[in-house]
């Protein structure tokens, strides 16, 4: 402490502390460490490594290291007394981690002159326990964790003697510091709506978008290599939301934006094994979005709710090229379509009791399509939309009869959706078919056990009934599975 150098770096207004960091004294210098930590009960409670090789000659010197440090919980003092922020046992959030590693290189030329280049890198990440007897709302702004705390460093630091009677000293160095602290709504380190400043919050967003074609080629027998037309494209995106907070947690928003979808190479281009023929001049697709939403807590019920209305401009449809009289029975992909989404969803969790909670979520969608004015001479294919059923949900339930063991059984249900195949008529005259999949509920079940804090063991079934299901016209999906899983983490 007291008086420090102005090579120490800002921040010293107080003094500093001198720490000397280790170097090699040897031709060859090696250590190891490694430490194992067990909490009150002697269980595993993290371990921490040290590794460290060096050599030292007459002009030069070299050394490396490596650090590990785990820390998965402490144990409070058996005398301790739960609270309703901390029952005692291993203290929440009491797990952090790190590792560090230093490499530095040397030169001494003399007994006096001493020239050094080192390089540090040290990753963390922890959690901040929780103060044990705080109130509700002063908890609500504790929940902090530090996904990762890292730091990265280059040094060079030099002593030359000039003469007798005086040393000159150089320090330059470059730090990189990457942080992040996280603030949570709730001790899961699940939300981070919550914001006690405003209760009203607005956001919004626009952009600009274009597409420039450099070059777009075609070959055919008759013709050989050809140029397709060049065409460029443009649009516009905006987006606005407004979130409102209530002091109990309850959370609404409405959100309005509008975006484009520019076609792709294949939907401009493509002559699909000449059974299409190409449009370069497609437009792009415009959905403008209207959304409500609204979430609250019952005491231990949570409930989430959602209405949404989406409108499509200049959708893209499939029409039938040539004239009425003389059919060329090619596929044109052309911007004369507009459609109207609206729907509700919705999900809600329980905690039914200290090791029972429930949950689930459905959503129902309603979709309307107009092919609109066809071109004249042409007329439009048969069209519908697919692969979106009116009704899906997910039911589940989580048990856990011990700490350590839990069963998850589950079902996802949907209502029937259409598929479409294409039925050849006279060749080459391609029309497709429409038809309903049916409905279906996939039952599943899986059982997991802790087998230590950083491992879990699994197993488990989908569509334990076998069902018949098919989403996409000729592509069943999977009958009656099981599995089995290990998941490690550190």
């Amino acid at each position: 402490m007291g008086y420090a150098s102005v090579l120490d770096g800002p921040g010293a207004m107080g003094g500093a502390i001198n720490l000397v960091t280790r170097k090699p004294t040897k031709a060859l210098e090696a250590e190891l460490r490694g430490t194992l930590n067990l909490d009150r009960g002697a269980d595993y409670a993290g371990y921490n490594v040290f590794a460290l090789l060096g050599t030292k000659h007459d002009t030069w010197y070299a050394q490396a290291s490596f650090a590990r440090s785990i820390h998965d919980h402490w144990d409070l003092p058996g005398r301790f007394v739960a609270t309703p922020n901390e029952n005692g046992a291993a203290r929440d959030f009491s797990r952090t981690q790190d590792w560090r590693v230093n490499a530095k290189v040397g030169f001494t030329p003399n007994a006096t002159d001493e020239y050094t280049l080192s390089y540090t890198r040290q990753e963390g990440a922890k959690n901040a326990p929780l103060h044990i007897t705080d109130s509700a709302s002063n908890i609500s702004l504790r929940n902090w964790s530090w996904p990762y705390w890292n730091i990265e460093g280059i040094y060079f630091l030099s002593a030359t003697a000039l003469g007798d009677h005086a040393t000159l000293k150089t320090r330059a160095y470059w730090n990189k510091y990457t942080h992040l602290l996280r603030s949570w709504d709730n001790r899961l380190q699940n939300s981070q709506i919550l914001d006690l400043s405003e209760s009203l919050r607005l956001t919004v967003g626009g952009s600009f978008d274009w597409r420039e074609t450099a070059q777009a080629e075609e070959y055919s027998l008759a013709a050989g290599l050809f140029s397709l037309p060049l065409i460029n494209a443009s649009g516009w995106n905006a987006q606005g939301r407004l979130d409102w907070i209530g002091e109990s947690g309850t959370t609404a928003y409405a959100s309005v934006w509008s975006r484009v979808r520019f076609p792709t190479i294949f939907e401009r281009f493509s002559s699909q094994f000449n059974a299409a023929d190409p449009n370069p001049a497609l437009l792009p697709e415009r959905a403008t979005n209207l959304e409500l939403g609204a979430a609250h807590r019952f005491g231990p019920v949570h409930l989430s709710a959602a209405a949404y209305y989406s409108h499509l401009n200049d959708a893209l449809a499939t029409i039938r090229t040539g004239t009425t009289t003389t059919p060329n029975n090619l596929n044109r992909r052309v911007n004369i379509g507009s459609a109207d989404y609206y729907g509700i969803e919705f999900s809600v969790d329980a905690q039914i009791t200290p090791t029972l909670k429930v949950g689930g979520n459905y959503s129902f969608i309603h979709r309307d399509f107009d092919v609109g004015a066809v071109p004249v001479g042409t007329s439009t294919r048969p069209f519908a939309l697919t692969d979106v059923p009116g009704h899906e949900g997910f039911i589940w339930a989580s048990w856990r009869p011990v700490p350590k063991l839990e069963f998850v059984p589950s079902v996802e249900f949907a209502s029937d959706r259409t598929t479409v195949t294409v039925v050849s008529t006279v060749p080459p005259a391609l029309v497709p078919n429409y038809y309903a999949t049916g409905a279906y509920a996939n039952v599943a079940f899986r059982i997991d056990y802790e087998v230590q804090p950083s491992v879990t063991a699994g197993i488990g079934g989908r569509n334990l009934f076998d069902q018949y299901v098919i989403l996409t016209d000729g592509f069943p999906e999977p009958g009656r599975t099981f599995f089995a899983s290990v998941r490690a983490r550190y």
